[in-house]
């Protein structure tokens, strides 16, 4: 007598399907769970090249990846380069104050009333490159950054959305005693850009 799958059998293969197609997902989330730690940007960033989406899962994988972005953007600044060499820049953060997520400018004390304020400080910050090579004059960039170590879980979430939705590394910089990678993309992802 052949025996056939109880109800109950087939009713948890069938929940299990679902999560199958979470699994690219879930081998970032690894990374941000318990084992944040000491977590390299190196290894997030080849993890989440090797859970890339196939075609029939973009739209699913966008929407995941946005989410991810939204809970832990990581540092946004547009920054420019006048005529002169000098760098400016204005600080831009996720906005979900009316309901639909945007980046805005976010104007720190000093600035001028449209967010931008010198940089004169970046000698300190030991960037590598410097950031000047890939901020043309008259051609502003987005640099995004986030640590290159994560220390805690929230690191570990910021590295997550930098190497999913952004692109390669560019280079180090050095702030408060930590190192940070940075990447200069010409559009944020995701969300509307408002100033």
């Amino acid at each position: 007598m052949t025996r056939r799958p109880s109800i109950l059998t087939l009713a948890l293969a069938f929940l299990a399907l679902p999560s199958a197609g979470c699994m690219a997902f879930g081998a970032t989330q690894l990374v941000s769970g318990a084992t944040f730690a000491g977590t390299t940007a190196a290894q997030v960033a080849s993890s989440a090249h090797e859970s890339q989406p196939t075609m029939d899962g973009d739209k699913a994988d966008r929407a995941q990846r946005c989410t991810q972005l939204l809970n832990s953007p990581p540092g946004v600044e547009e920054v420019e380069q006048d005529a002169s060499g000098a760098i400016e820049s204005r600080e831009f953060r996720l906005d979900t104050s009316n309901g639909h997520p945007v980046w805005a400018v976010y104007r720190a004390r000093g600035s001028s009333p449209d967010g931008w304020h010198s940089q004169r400080k970046l000698f300190g910050l030991h960037f590598n490159p410097p950031l000047e090579a890939g901020v043309p004059a008259g051609k502003p960039r987005y640099l995004v950054y986030a640590v290159n170590i994560a220390e805690d879980q929230q690191d570990a979430e910021k590295m997550i959305s930098v190497a999913e939705d952004f692109a390669p590394q560019v280079g180090t910089f050095q702030w408060d005693g930590r190192i940070y990678n940075y990447t200069l993309v010409k559009e944020l992802p995701c969300f509307p850009t408002v100033e």
